[in-house]
């Protein structure tokens, strides 16, 4: 199956699994306890995966149907590394989330993640490599800063900072 099938597939997938996922949201019971309502953040990440779903399906139906080698035949898909360093990044933040808590597991956790995702040849770029660092830092940061202050929502310090 070439790559173009694969991305429409899975963006039809998700499209149809972030719709489940909105209509399954009216069986959440109301919440009078905090401003946003128990029903808000489901809601709102089925509607974000709609939106990169529908973004997905629709720029691969735009790509070329596959790219081909000098010699005139099509490359082949080997293993894919950053997928299953991906996949071991997600297994290992969920595991240590509460242990050390939101903000620093985001850091380490988004950090690897860029590692995993830049070039290769972008590692010795100082410049780039300062920038990773700095998203790292600052996106957990202000996440935990908007919900903590905007949503007075608090989210996991961790074990590690909790006292005795």
């Amino acid at each position: 199956m070439s790559e173009k099938k694969k991305n429409v597939y899975a963006g039809i997938t998700f499209l149809l699994f972030a719709i489940f996922i909105y209509a399954v949201s009216f069986w959440i019971p109301e919440s009078k306890s905090d401003v946003l309502g128990s029903r808000f953040f489901p809601r709102c990440t089925a509607v974000f995966m709609g939106i990169l779903s529908g973004i997905l399906t629709l720029s691969s139906i735009g790509f070329k149907k596959s790219e081909e080698t000098k010699d005139g035949s099509a490359q082949h898909a080997g293993l894919n590394y950053s997928l299953l360093l991906t996949c071991l990044a997600l297994i290992l933040y969920y595991l240590i989330i509460l242990q050390l808590g939101f903000v620093i597991t985001s850091i380490v956790y988004l950090f690897c993640q860029c590692l995993i995702l830049l070039p290769k040849e972008d590692y010795r770029n100082k410049k780039k490599m300062m920038i990773t660092l700095a998203i790292s830092v600052l996106v957990p940061v202000a996440i935990n800063f908007i919900f903590w202050k905007i949503f007075m929502i608090a989210l996991p310090a961790g074990n590690l900072f909790m006292r005795i």
